[in-house]
């Protein structure tokens, strides 16, 4: 099989920088392998680009054939030093705000435009006056848990969560004061609709830039379905947040009744093992709790043509906020169908292969990271169409991602009884705080609001 993969940047033969183009400085962490390959698309298309991942992502999405710069190896040294039991003495932490120092003085020098994934900046966002002072433009990019509500992520609030509700309370005030002060700084914030709760200001869609896959395959892999088993792959990331538990129930409920399926769960794994089993591969389960219809492990299977199904309990707010260009085929459910949709496909060869290659497609033309970093372009330059834009308040998503709307409801609930409606910091947007307040009273049901245009469609459908 043969795929994209990222040059060393320092390879013979690799493509010069337009002159003129903008220098792009990409980090200071990796999203599922976002900046490695915005990076290469970004390169490939002639623009001098550098992605900067100062903690070492334990998947080593695109790290096995090149090097961190230079210069970013004492600060991923000084920050893998203070992350360990021993590391975090005073000499550590002044060894570490030197060489971050460092690195942004030569980045400085280096680059034109600093993207930086999640407001994650040099030295937590107190370097921004100083890049918009010498001229330097300023993109942020946000993935989900890092602007989602507290309340409504279930990395930070779900069932597995140790905080107390006064704690979500007050990462809740943090997060939206810093969010306040990251747009007001930044000349461009890149959300989705879905999680863009605590922004002021006008963004641009995530999803009208695209979503990079880093391997993305020059030929889709071949299928070997022998038309005995089917091989169904789950790949969670955080096996709570994905619903793994209630996804493997599933399966194994199939299984009891005859169906002729092999279950396969792979975490923890590097990405290069991740690679490996969707090969093998004839359908995926991406998660249960999504608030977007192709999340980073979907959209890598739509790009080897492997049909994929995605629970969320909004896939009405999805629809109503995505355009229909912009998102991704693929077999929606509600969580609590999961085991219908992975029969529904089990059972056909035909939908599998359809829904494949109809994924396959929609990567090819959305998710190649020369076309994402053609679009993305248009945002380092200034150059951004009028349709790509969203606005805050127009947010009306409710029962947040990455945990059961029941969770969410009863996080919710118990916020404003203790610590009023103020504590949800959306007085800026008081009818999604009311029809959140609202959503968060009524009995849930598992399927999600009922309110503010959240309701998910009954049963399971492509999209």
């Amino acid at each position: 099989m043969s795929r994209q993969s990222l040059p060393d940047r320092h390879a013979a033969g690799h493509p010069r920088a337009r002159p003129g183009a903008p220098r792009v400085f990409l980090g200071l962490v990796e999203i599922a392998g976002y900046y490695k390959a915005l990076e290469l698309g970004l390169r490939s298309i002639g623009i001098d680009a550098t992605a900067v991942d100062l903690t070492e992502h334990r998947f080593r999405y695109g790290t096995e054939s090149a090097r961190a710069p230079l210069m970013a190896r004492p600060a991923i040294g000084a920050r893998q030093r203070l992350a360990t039991p021993s590391g975090n003495t005073f000499v550590a932490r002044m060894a570490s705000r030197a060489a971050r120092i460092l690195l942004l003085l030569w980045a400085l020098w280096r680059f034109d435009v600093f993207v930086f994934a999640g407001g994650e900046t040099f030295f937590r966002r107190l370097d921004l006056p100083l890049l918009r002072k010498l001229g330097k433009r300023v993109v942020l990019v946000y993935h989900g848990s890092d602007l989602r509500p507290p309340y409504l992520d279930g990395p930070t609030a779900g069932t597995a969560s140790e905080l107390t509700i006064e704690q979500v309370a007050s990462l809740a005030a943090r997060r939206k004061q810093t969010v306040r002060h990251l747009e007001r700084q930044a000349d461009v914030v890149v959300s989705h609709p879905l999680y863009a709760h605590f922004l002021e200001r006008p963004y641009v869609r995530y999803l009208a830039i695209g979503l990079p896959v880093l391997d993305l395959p020059v030929d889709a892999p071949p299928r070997h379905e022998d038309g005995l088993r089917v091989r169904v792959l789950h790949s969670p990331s955080d096996p709570e947040a994905k619903g793994s538990a209630r996804i493997r129930e599933a399966a194994t409920q199939l299984q009891s009744e005859g169906l002729p399926i092999d279950y396969v769960e792979v975490s923890g794994q590097p990405h290069a093992v991740v690679l490996a089993e969707l090969v093998k591969a004839d359908l995926v389960v991406d998660q249960l709790y999504s608030d977007t219809p192709m999340a980073g492990f979907a959209a890598e299977a739509a790009s080897f043509g492997r049909p994929v199904i995605v629970g969320s309990c909004a896939w009405k707010e999805i629809r109503r906020a995505v355009p229909a260009s912009d998102a991704a085929p693929v077999l929606a459910c509600a969580p609590d169908e999961v085991g219908a949709a992975i029969r529904q496909l089990a059972i056909d060869p035909v939908a599998r292969r359809e829904l494949g290659e109809r994924g396959r497609a929609f990567a090819l033309a959305r998710c190649a990271p020369a076309q994402v970093a053609q679009r993305f372009l248009r945002v380092l330059e200034g150059d951004i169409p009028d349709d790509w834009y969203g606005n805050p308040s127009d947010t009306r998503h409710l029962c947040g991602a990455a945990a059961p709307s029941e969770r969410i409801r009863s996080v919710v609930r118990e916020l404003v009884g203790r610590r009023g409606r103020a504590s949800l910091q959306l007085t800026d947007k008081p009818e999604l705080e009311a029809s959140l307040i609202a959503w968060a009273s009524e009995a849930g049901d598992g399927h999600g609001p009922a309110v503010a245009g959240g309701v998910s469609d009954s049963g399971c459908g492509g999209r």
